[in-house]
């Protein structure tokens, strides 16, 4: 989230002990002014951990009036998460959401929100990784709070091919686009590796508009076929067109770029990512969310590349000329998966490295130059996140 001058995110660890449950920050884009505005509460018990105001949020935030809103994946008053929101100078924390506690991972309105939120007007729109028939809820609340309610249940898995009609266990954002609300599922769908899908806003209509096929399965890259596997980013909606990617799938099983109609038609792989020897390749592998501006697309994968860290990469909408950015190395690696983009200037977060081992925010030029660390964390098992 970028307010001014002034980045705001998430890290899913850290501030609370060696391990941590989790912290809200901000700071300048010249790297100046870290602030840690929230520190989530040590959780409490066993079986499933508790405490008042959640904890791991893994995604980033969103931005409503004159408030953040954003997720925290465990803790609340059942163990099962919580939807929170904070003014942008720390103030003011509240708890807008405890989901519900469940048992065998189902429940009636969610668990575990570990996608960032997205907002339309006075509305959040969110989806959990599980609750529901297990495999997750898309939900909708006020901005206040108030009238939480969950508008599609995900359907329940096949015990023995993890197969179902419309998908499971999403971490995607939901794109609001008009009175409809675009996503992804990592899992489920008929051929068991994820789906497209929209569903209305009001809460029907629900569509899956494509199913990732099953493909070959290799040890080392697990699938190989012809549209991707396990989709990873939230759909982006630009123009007449739909964008995402899939973390594996296509025909090295390291991942694809893909665009599609918003009635589901024309469907096409616009890059699939290359071979891995050794750990490395020339473009990475497991791409996440993308950014789109214009005629180019924005994005970030998590593995290989020429260093084997993952990478930042461009390419146009059409699917040409492709180019990576930036290899990580020793600044920073496993980048997360969201950028923002201010003028010509990308911001992101990586996962791991930086001088503090804990993960970095970084900042470089649209066509790959001035790159810059703003900020390293100290080493923690859990990574940073801007948005997502």
């Amino acid at each position: 989230m970028l307010i001014g001058d002034e980045l705001y995110g998430v890290a899913e660890g850290g501030a609370a002990g060696f391990w941590g449950y989790g912290t809200i920050f901000k700071t300048k884009t010249d790297g100046q002014g870290f602030t840690t505005l929230h520190r989530f509460a040590p959780l409490q018990g066993r079986d499933r951990p508790t405490n008042d105001d959640g904890a791991f949020p893994r995604a980033g935030l969103v931005r409503s009036g004159s408030f953040l809103y954003g997720a925290a994946a465990e803790g609340g008053k059942a163990g099962s998460g919580t939807i929170f929101k904070i003014d942008p100078d720390g103030s003011s924390f509240a708890v807008l959401h405890h989901f519900a506690p469940y048992s065998n991972a189902e429940n009636a309105d969610g668990a575990r929100p570990m996608a960032c939120l997205a907002v339309s007007g006075d509305m959040l729109y969110g989806i959990t990784h599980r609750g529901g028939r297990n495999g997750g809820v898309i939900f909708k609340l006020n901005t206040d709070g108030s009238d939480y309610a969950t508008i599609h249940t995900f359907s329940q898995l096949d015990a023995r091919s993890l197969t179902n009609s419309d998908g499971a266990f999403s971490e995607c954002k939901l794109s609001p686009s008009g009175d409809w609300l675009y996503g992804a599922a990592g899992s489920g769908g008929e051929g068991g590796r994820g789906t497209l899908f929209k569903l209305a806003a009001v809460g029907k209509d629900f569509q899956t508009l494509h199913h990732f096929t099953r493909g070959k399965y290799n040890q080392q890259t697990h699938d190989e076929n012809a549209d991707g596997a396990w989709p990873d980013g939230e759909l982006i909606v630009a123009g007449d067109w739909l964008y995402g990617t899939a973390s594996q799938g296509g025909a090295h099983g390291n991942g694809t770029v893909y665009r599609l109609k918003p009635d589901g038609s024309g469907f096409k792989v616009l890059h699939e990512f290359s071979e891995i020897r050794e750990n490395k390749n020339l473009d990475g592998s497991h791409p996440g969310a993308l950014l789109v501006s214009g005629d180019t697309i924005y994005g970030t994968t998590s593995g290989a590349g020429p260093a084997g860290c993952g990478s930042v990469f461009k390419m146009n909408t059409d699917g040409t000329e492709f180019t990576t950015l930036l290899d990580f190395a020793s600044d920073g690696s496993i980048p997360r998966p969201s950028l923002l983009l201010e003028g010509d200037t990308l911001y992101g977060t990586t996962g791991f490295g930086g001088a503090g081992g804990g993960g970095t925010v970084f900042k470089l030029r649209t066509d790959g130059a001035n790159f810059r660390v703003l900020h390293s964390f100290k080493s923690v098992p859990l990574p940073p996140s801007l948005t997502d």
